[in-house]
């Protein structure tokens, strides 16, 4: 008896540190030999420009615009006050999050589910906030984008387990718990992400009407009660929260694609086998519950909800067919019969709680824990994929052909040294007066024709400020120079800003040196942003100098800039 009670310790040791042993060693993979990407390299620079800024004392939304969240950038610069600046600092952000999350899944979740599918559930929810995989995307498009969608869906995951699945032995102080952890997770998003908040509001309120009912006035006021008070403290000590939600309404102002009908049909099939899957799930313990209407399976209704929110968030994001909170939802709807996988002396007294039980107790107990292990395949099903596309992805950072040349060889000498590209071949020879293709090797490529370009005025200090026309700004990572203030954290013609909908011209450019201009990153982006800010430019600027990729700005007024 004694050396099965040992042996039982031991497992529940393994499946408790499971989660944190994986989550550390995927990134400690991902850092190991340089930081791995496939494409979209500029997103790197805006989380550790972010970081930069907060450096300088700069704050997000009064100091640089964002329509994300102050949170976002302080997870990256946590990171900085232990480990240089480079590009390993998205790794340690995103695995900061992962342990995080992993850690609220297990603390919740040991008292819901079997120890074995909590440590599941903590995997499953860590990765999808630290993989480095584009959302939707096979395993080898590694691109480390728009973290904060990942750290969101996270995120949104454990509060859905939080809000929708209360303890069977509730009691007025495991409510309020809750509700507290609820409104953590609840002011998290709104400090990431405002449409996941919103989604997450909705699920909040939901899981209140339908399983934890109105009575439950505790979960209520821990959950909304907590969120309330940290934006009012936050807005009344600093001023930002109005500030984030004056660019969160020049972010809608300009967008042109907000709601992408196409698309969502299409995230709607995609997301059918989910809708399915918990479905059935929640009927097979719902079916015979006592109701007063026909239609009435609360808990099947909130995970189908779940589905659709994670719906409504997939159509404001990349338009990626993948949903995070599918595996969420099927746990969701068949929560209550996981108790009958716990073994008996875990299981808790459910007699007091009213909800718990009902005729389907009356089974006998073979049809009980058949009703489990029907949702605990459901989720295992729903996230075997997305699971196995992460790992295969950050197995692949390692084995992937790595870009080399003495066209990027100029990045060994700068703080992200760590940086590695996808290999893309050789050029291709333009024919017939084409231009060549631009990619990330090619960008970085570029991004060392600038920075040789600024060296030769500025030399080796450190004290200049340089504002490139482009999507985001590499120089203050790259150079180890100041960021801009009130630039915007990434530039997108109509996501971010428009001709008319931009940043004040004075602000911005009144703290600049230089201004970089590309001849060949014209984007729709780049074009819109010099024609925005084209009046200004040619009257406070003159072109210095210039290169085969940038013609170099600088203040024709030098006794406002000593740097001119």
């Amino acid at each position: 008896m004694d050396r099965l009670m040992m042996n039982g310790r031991r497992i529940d040791a393994i499946w408790w540190s499971l989660p944190f042993v994986a989550l550390i060693l995927f990134a400690a993979i991902q850092v190991a030999s340089g930081v791995y990407f496939y494409i979209f390299m500029h997103d790197l620079f805006v989380p550790l420009e972010g970081a930069l800024h907060l450096r300088y004392g700069h704050l997000p939304h009064r100091d640089f615009g964002s329509p994300v969240g102050a949170l976002y950038f302080v997870l990256h610069y946590i990171p900085t006050l232990v480990t240089p600046l480079s590009a390993s600092t998205v790794i340690y952000a995103n695995v900061l999050v992962a342990l995080l999350v992993a850690a609220g899944t297990m603390l919740f979740a040991r008292h819901r589910f079997p120890l074995w599918l909590a440590s599941i559930t903590a995997l499953y929810l860590g990765l999808t906030a630290a993989s480095p995989r584009q959302i939707g995307e096979p395993f080898a498009v590694i691109t480390n984008n728009a973290s904060y969608n990942r750290f969101s869906w996270a995120l949104i995951g454990l509060l859905a387990i939080v809000a929708a699945c209360p303890r069977p032995d509730l009691t007025r102080r495991s409510s309020l718990l809750d509700g507290l952890a609820a409104g953590i997770l609840l002011t998290a998003l709104f400090f990431i992400k405002l449409t996941y908040a919103l989604a997450a509001i909705g699920i909040v309120v939901l899981a209140i009407i339908t399983v934890r009912r109105l009575s439950d006035w505790r979960f209520a006021a821990g959950a909304f009660g907590f969120l309330a008070a940290t934006v009012l403290l936050v807005e009344v000590s600093t001023g930002l929260v109005h500030l984030y939600l004056a660019d969160l309404a020049t972010a809608a102002a300009v967008a042109t694609d907000v709601f992408r009908p196409v698309f969502a049909v299409r995230l709607l099939f995609y997301c059918a086998s989910g809708a399915v899957a918990a479905l059935v799930v929640g009927l097979i313990w719902e079916w015979d519950q006592p109701r007063r209407l026909f239609f009435w399976v609360p808990r099947t209704l909130l995970a189908l909800a779940i589905v659709l929110a994670g719906v409504a968030i997939g159509i404001q994001n990349h338009p990626e067919f993948e949903n995070p909170l599918l595996p969420v939802a099927v746990l969701i709807a068949g929560y209550p019969s996981l108790r009958f996988l716990r073994r008996a002396a875990s299981l808790p007294n459910v007699a007091k709680d009213p909800r718990a039980p009902g005729s389907f107790d009356a089974q006998p107990p073979g049809v009980r824990r058949m009703a489990g292990i029907a949702c605990a395949a459901g989720f295992l099903g729903m996230a075997a994929a997305p699971m196995a596309q992460d790992v295969a992805g950050i197995a692949w950072t390692v084995v992937a052909p790595r870009a080399q040349g003495e066209a990027i060889a100029w990045i060994a000498d700068t703080p992200l040294a760590d940086l590695r590209l996808f290999d893309t071949g050789p050029p291709p020879s333009p024919r017939n007066g084409a231009a060549r293709p631009i990619n990330d090797v090619y960008m970085l490529e570029l991004f060392g024709d600038a920075v040789s370009l600024v060296r030769s005025h500025i030399g080796t200090r450190k004290d200049a400020v340089v504002l490139p026309t482009t999507f985001s700004n590499p120089y203050p990572a790259l150079m180890g120079l100041p960021p801009v203030r009130h630039e915007l954290a990434w530039w997108h013609l109509y996501r971010t800003f428009s001709l008319e909908l931009k940043p004040d011209a004075d602000k911005l450019l009144s703290g600049v040196d230089y201004v970089l201009v590309p001849k060949i990153l014209r984007d729709p982006t780049s074009r819109g942003f010099q024609q925005a800010y084209a009046a200004e430019l040619e009257r406070d600027f003159r072109q210095v100098d210039e290169n085969r990729s940038w013609r170099l700005l600088a203040r024709r007024n030098c006794r406002a800039r000593a740097l001119c």
